[in-house]
């Protein structure tokens, strides 16, 4: 077997790696890239040279780096029109964002399910969305579409399945190919909760600092839990594509099966949960604002409020969440967990689940571990799509040809 690369494929490796390092920093310097890929100045050049020809760089002024007491010549990719188109689908409705290349949404679509919840009515509606933005862009100019599934979202190599508690149609078709025999351009699939957990990662700044980095998100959307695991900037996937469903973690071995489940993790830290939490509590306080039908967005914002069935509830869901996290600590060992955005984002709620995770482990086991919300203003899972669509495509060096042939 033949595993070189020949002159044109080193060429085709050296152009997005320069990419991938502008598209990370912004404006850049010649000699920033010389140090930072390690090519030769020359190699350098003939690419910059390349990039200035066809018009996807511009020189940007001069910029002085603190190590360094000369100014330098400034580089900027310049590609306005390219776009990334980022869908998920969740068990209630379906959001589309159009990105550009500095990651700024251009256009936002967000529209519940169809109400026939049927799949096949459900494709026909996003693929004529999609086209929408393909036609407000330009199809040349769209990178690729990403969709963000919620799960579990089974891979094998006859057929992709979502399974997916309230919405089973959505396992009777392969979403992957559905998308890929309706557009041109390149389409990659992925679980909702690991597209979330990939754009924390390429968020994190200096946090991680262990040799084998790991980070965890865990989100909630309805009925479900599930979470991302990211190794050293890596989604982990699996066999089967389902490693990170701990909503169907065990965590109580005497409970029968239900109309809630069978004593699986999320029957306990879902939204779905709260619902329940609240009829069994409601009449332990008379003065509350709430009723015993109440939705889960009113019990949040009653919580936010200080309405004390509310705390009740939500802390009861914090010490769910921990006792997941305790769980997921001794299995995987991450350096840092983050709650996602369904989960009120409240120091109270946090301190929480901080105290269930502290109850379940070892003061130094803890001490080692820091669990915080999301800071991403957006929904994660979107910007996860146009992180994951770009760096597959500089994956499989293909982004450059992307580019090229929109001008």
């Amino acid at each position: 077997m033949n595993l070189g690369l020949n002159n044109e494929g080193v060429q085709r490796a050296n152009r997005c790696l320069i990419l991938q390092l502008m598209l990370e920093d912004g404006i850049v310097s010649r000699a920033e890239l010389v140090k930072k890929t390690g090519l030769r100045k020359a190699t350098i050049t003939n690419i910059i040279n390349e990039f200035l020809e066809i018009g996807i760089v511009h020189e940007a002024g001069y910029i002085k780096k603190a190590s360094d007491e000369r100014k330098r010549e400034a580089l900027e990719l310049d590609i306005p029109q390219a776009r990334i188109i980022s869908l998920r689908i969740t068990s209630e409705k379906y959001v589309i964002y159009l990105y550009n290349l500095k990651k700024e949404i251009i256009k936002e679509m967000e529209a519940p399910l169809p109400d026939t919840n049927d799949v096949d009515s459900l494709m026909d509606e996003l693929i004529s969305k999609v086209n929408d933005l393909v036609a407000l862009s330009g199809e040349k100019n769209i990178l690729g579409l990403c969709v963000g599934l919620p799960g579990p979202y089974i891979r094998r190599p006859q057929k992709n399945i979502a399974v997916v508690t309230g919405f089973e149609q959505l396992s009777k078709i392969d979403v992957q190919k559905k998308m890929e025999e309706a557009f041109p351009f390149f389409v990659i699939t992925e679980h909702d909760a690991k597209l979330s957990a990939f754009a924390e990662w390429k968020n994190i700044g200096g946090e991680l600092q262990g040799i084998d980095k790991i980070l965890v998100n865990i989100q909630t959307v309805g009925v479900g839990v599930g979470a991302g695991i990211i190794l050293n900037g890596k989604i982990i996937s699996g066999a089967l594509g389902i490693a990170g469903e701990i909503g169907h973690m065990g965590i109580n071995i005497n409970e029968v099966y239900t109309e809630y489940g069978k004593g699986e993790f999320e029957q306990y830290a879902s939204i779905q949960a709260i619902s329940r939490y609240i009829s069994e509590k409601f009449y332990e306080f008379p003065d509350n604002t709430l009723s015993p039908n109440a939705g889960y967005s009113e019990i949040k914002n009653a919580y936010l409020k200080g309405d004390r069935l509310a705390e009740s509830v939500m802390h009861k869901l914090a010490w769910m969440v921990g006792y997941g996290i305790a769980n997921i600590i001794f299995m995987l060992n991450p350096e840092i967990v983050i709650i996602g955005p369904d989960y009120p984002n409240s120091s109270a709620f946090l301190n929480e689940v901080k105290k269930s995770v502290r109850h379940r482990t070892h003061s130094d086991i803890f001490e080692g571990i820091h669990i915080r919300f999301s800071n991403l203003e957006k929904d994660p899972t979107l910007l996860g799509g146009y992180y994951l669509t770009l760096e597959t495509l500089l994956q499989k060096q293909t982004l450059f040809d992307c580019i090229k042939q929109m001008n």
